[in-house]
């Protein structure tokens, strides 16, 4: 059966492409795939006796790729009658070979197969990209790539417009969400937000996590490590103006009678930048003018943003905003499933929450001071003072306290 002709010359005449016993062939030179067949009319060197035999032809390919590169025969029917076309678009006659691939069902209203329609020719080039579109909600996907992008849709499928609006996604992909399913990327998120969930309440860590240049205190371990990250902090900033009447003394001198208006605000200035390091105990930045470091313990508060994260902590009265987060990257598994996403503000909030509420968790109940009275002479015995200067010390050695901090409380108990 003669499926097209290849454009001539008026000394050369074209050769004929046939289909008979399950394979194509081109005069003169044997059989051939349907790939080398869709690639010539990409070329737009063909000629077709009628649009339904170039749209059974693409559907040839779609179905090759949906069954794993079997031959086309054992997954398609006979090509259509050459009257099997209606306007534009191929009869249902023509695309009955959709059944057995992605465009068997619309994925955007999921009531009625795709039938090929107009191919879309490329402004750059020859080359031409295969349209299906859907006769019942009128959905059109343009191939791009490997895969293809959903476009306008009238109701019910406007619906899957906007919640796939500008992706191309794989003939695989449609298929399953044609039957309801989700795509590789709604996948992704989902596992993500899985995952997430799993960090905050302490119960998931990175598997890989890079060195950095931090001494570690015993049993210390690093979490996260964050690069080129900026530390911002507010600064009260003062802008004023003079207010009041104006006397002109002169020509070319005048005085202003009224005063000074001051109006301070805050704002946020860059302080350095360095490496913003996550341990299971404490963080720490380390810049080239400025170094900072606190228990996780202390921190009170944490605002999360897309590329940055501020932390409010009990014994610092201005925040700490942390930016340029986002560029490092960290791998999870959920179910098998392999995925790579960004490391920001977000995430890393997470990761201090679940960080911190382990930590609670595992720290042991505050001992029970005894009342003032009970103290011989009203005072601390040499014993009790050396013991509470040392659990001092250790609390200044975990970030709790600041040295300045430790000095005020040590010589409160030695003056009794």
């Amino acid at each position: 059966m003669l499926i097209a002709t290849i454009k001539g010359s008026p000394n050369r005449p074209g050769k004929k492409i046939t289909f008979d016993a399950g394979q194509f062939s081109v005069e003169g030179l044997g059989p051939v795939e349907v790939d080398a067949v869709v690639e010539l009319d990409r070329q737009g060197r063909l000629v077709w006796p009628d649009e339904g035999m170039r749209a059974w032809v693409l559907a040839q390919l779609s179905a090759k790729a949906m069954t794993g590169g079997l031959p086309a025969a054992v997954v398609t029917v006979s090509p259509p009658a050459a009257a099997a076309t209606v306007g534009p678009l191929a009869s249902s006659a023509s695309t009955g070979t959709l059944t057995s691939g992605w465009a068997a069902r619309c994925p955007a209203c999921r009531q009625s197969a795709l039938r090929a329609g107009e191919p879309k020719k490329s402004f750059w080039s020859q080359s031409t990209r295969q349209v299906w579109v859907c006769p019942q909600c009128r959905a059109t996907f343009v191939e791009k790539g490997s895969g293809f992008e959903l476009s306008g849709a009238d109701a019910p499928g406007a619906q899957m417009v906007q919640r796939f609006e500008k992706q191309v996604l794989t003939p695989a992909e449609w298929g399953r969400v044609a039957a309801g399913g989700q795509s590789d990327g709604e996948i992704a998120l989902a596992d993500l937000q899985h995952y997430l969930d799993a960090v905050r309440m302490g119960n998931a860590r990175f598997a890989e996590v890079p060195e950095a240049s931090v001494t570690l205190k015993r049993g210390e371990e690093i979490v996260a490590v964050c690069s080129e990250v900026t530390l911002r902090e507010p600064r009260t900033v003062t802008h004023g103006v003079y207010g009041g009447p104006r006397m002109r003394v002169s020509k070319s001198l005048s005085f202003n009678l009224g005063a000074f208006r001051a109006a301070p605000h805050e704002e946020l200035r860059d302080v350095d930048k360095g490496t913003f390091v996550l341990t299971d105990k404490r963080y720490i930045f380390m810049g080239s003018k400025r170094t900072a470091s606190a228990s996780l313990s202390m921190i009170v508060g944490v605002e999360p943003y897309q590329d940055a994260i501020a932390i409010h902590r009990s014994n610092k009265q201005r925040m700490e905003m942390f930016c340029g987060l986002g560029s490092e990257q960290f791998s999870f598994s959920v179910e098998g499933r392999d995925h790579t996403a960004a490391l920001n503000g977000a995430v890393l909030a997470y990761l201090i929450e679940g960080l911190a509420a382990g930590d609670a968790a595992a720290a042991p109940a505050p001992a029970a001071r005894a009342p003032r009275g009970a103290r011989g002479g009203g005072g601390a015995s040499a014993g009790s003072t050396a013991d509470e200067i040392e659990r001092l010390a250790k609390l200044r050695d975990s970030g709790d306290l600041t040295d300045a901090e430790f000095a005020a409380l040590k010589a409160k108990l030695i003056r009794g």
